[in-house]
């Protein structure tokens, strides 16, 4: 399925493909001249198993700057589930267009 999506992806660029639940750590993956946060991602880790045993790798969902985007721009270091629809931009990037998302675990704010 891996490939068909990234074949899928790379022929029709931009199009959101199935609908996707994944858990992850929201982190900051840009931020504007006066340190403002413009774009996140999920970090999922991904459980890959090979003759060998398995090992984890990570992840990062894009998160489209659509309603509920803008509002996890806000959760940066906190674990959510969110549903929405991927897809895989030119560059192999996995972006997700959040339909619903809850928070799971929150940060801990004591030092």
């Amino acid at each position: 399925m891996f490939l068909s999506v990234l074949f899928v992806a790379a022929v029709f660029p931009n199009i959101y493909l199935d609908e996707e639940t994944i858990v992850g750590t929201v982190v900051v993956l840009e931020k504007d001249e006066e340190d403002n946060i413009t774009a996140v991602g999920i970090n999922v880790t991904v459980e890959v198993e090979e003759e060998e045993g398995f090992y984890e790798i990570n992840e990062i969902y894009w998160v489209d700057n659509n309603e509920k985007g803008e509002e996890i721009l806000t959760l940066v270091g906190e674990t959510i589930q969110a549903t929405g629809s991927v897809t895989v931009n030119e560059d192999g990037e996995y972006i997700m267009k959040v339909l619903s998302y809850i928070i799971l675990k929150m940060e801990d704010d004591e030092d």
